[in-house]
């Protein structure tokens, strides 16, 4: 799956800006998974994950947008931020649980290829990391609600 920002007259402008979320044939993805065959709550964390994506953008300018095309592709600290970014972006909109099930569903019963499963250990955050924070997310909110 890939979120981006629609390439036409509106990117220039923030407010009218759109953008897609599509899925891909890259890496020859679906001859290892279909989207069909997902479990719920594994789509719609990897739905979060993307959507997270679309929130990152929605802030920047085009021309930043142009300079974060350029830094992902070429920087694999940036592109290791911008993935976190989006997990933490679906995260706090109450997603953490489905992203835990992609995660956990990507590297542990798919059948993706090691290199794909190595990118994703990479740069985005691991069940361990996500574990952390969601149990953080969890005792705060218990400490407000207290």
């Amino acid at each position: 799956m890939r979120a981006q920002p629609v390439i036409n007259l509106a990117f220039w402008h923030r407010a009218t800006r759109h953008y897609r979320v599509q899925t891909s044939d890259h890496l020859q993805l679906r001859k290892y998974i279909k989207m069909e065959e997902l479990p719920e709550k594994v789509l719609i964390g990897w739905f979060a994950h993307e959507l997270g994506h679309i929130m990152d953008y929605r802030e920047r300018s085009a021309l930043n947008l142009i300079s974060f095309v350029l830094r992902y592709l070429a920087v694999p600290n940036y592109r290791m931020g911008a993935e976190r970014r989006a997990d933490l972006y679906a995260i706090d909109h109450g997603f953490g649980d489905a992203l835990m099930a992609t995660k956990r569903y990507i590297l542990e019963q798919s059948k993706l290829p090691d290199h794909y499963k190595k990118r994703i250990k990479r740069y985005y955050l691991s069940p361990t990391e996500l574990e952390t924070i969601l149990k953080e997310k969890e005792a705060a909110l218990t400490q407000v609600l207290q």
